[in-house]
């Protein structure tokens, strides 16, 4: 087996280092400092939007461009924030395959592809032929709504050439969809009675909840649907 590269070394420190950091959706903001340094040590201006107005979250939007000397323009996307459970990650690398130690995600979406952009972005500002500008757009909230993107200025994302790098597939794919979710809230209100003297005066809400848990489908519901109850809160005896 062959020794791996420097820069793939690179590559895979950068990628642990990234999925050691919290960063869940709204609370992006230390891996966009790390994001944030390694692009300004590999020579990139970096600066960060007002989209935290509109989102809520803890940092804006990342916009990070090498200057190049061609006129094209590639443009790299991928997003700061992961799911939870998001604390905590201890990676272990078997079989040269990356994977969570313990009982949480690993964070390889979307910290996978921050790592490639990095890397991307480092390689070129590093060789010495001709190289296009590169824009760096990493995005908060993807995970809860595409709400980074949906706030980010257009203008950000033009360039002759983007490449979104949260999605599986061959490059220069095209993605036409992608899972989403609904969820609704149900209140249920009961009556209370006394339960010694006129129970049957009370009507339970539990017990009507309970119910209507039980006759609704869960799990896979076709080949596209999966259904799930959240959470239940209820009850003050």
């Amino acid at each position: 087996m062959s020794a791996a590269r420097p820069q793939d070394e690179r590559l895979l420190a950068t990628f642990l280092d990234l999925v050691r950091i919290y960063g869940p959706s709204g609370s992006e903001a230390p891996v966009a400092a790390y994001c944030a340094r390694a692009l300004e040590e590999a020579g990139c201006e970096v600066r960060f939007d007002d989209s935290a107005v509109v989102t809520g979250s803890d940092t804006g939007n990342l916009i990070a461009q090498l200057r190049g000397d061609a006129p094209a323009t590639l443009v790299l996307s991928a997003h700061l924030d992961t799911v939870e459970p998001a604390g905590g990650v201890e990676p272990v690398v078997r079989g040269g395959v990356v994977l969570s130690a313990g009982d949480t995600i690993l964070g390889a979406d979307d910290k996978a592809g921050l790592a490639a952009a990095i890397e991307c972005v480092r390689r070129l500002a590093e060789s010495d032929g001709p190289r296009p500008n590169v824009r760096c757009v990493f995005t908060v909230q993807e995970e809860v709504g595409l709400t980074g993107a949906k706030a980010l200025d257009p203008v950000d994302a033009q360039g002759d050439l983007c490449l979104v790098l949260d999605a599986d597939g061959a490059p220069g794919g095209i993605v036409i969809g992608a899972p989403t979710h609904y969820t609704f809230t149900a209140r249920f209100t009961g009556r209370a009675a006394h339960a010694g003297v006129r129970p049957e005066d009370g009507i339970s809400a539990i017990a009507m909840a309970a119910w209507a848990i039980a006759r609704l489908p869960i799990g896979r519901i076709d080949e596209m649907t999966t259904a799930n109850v959240g959470t239940v809160h209820g009850g003050t005896a």
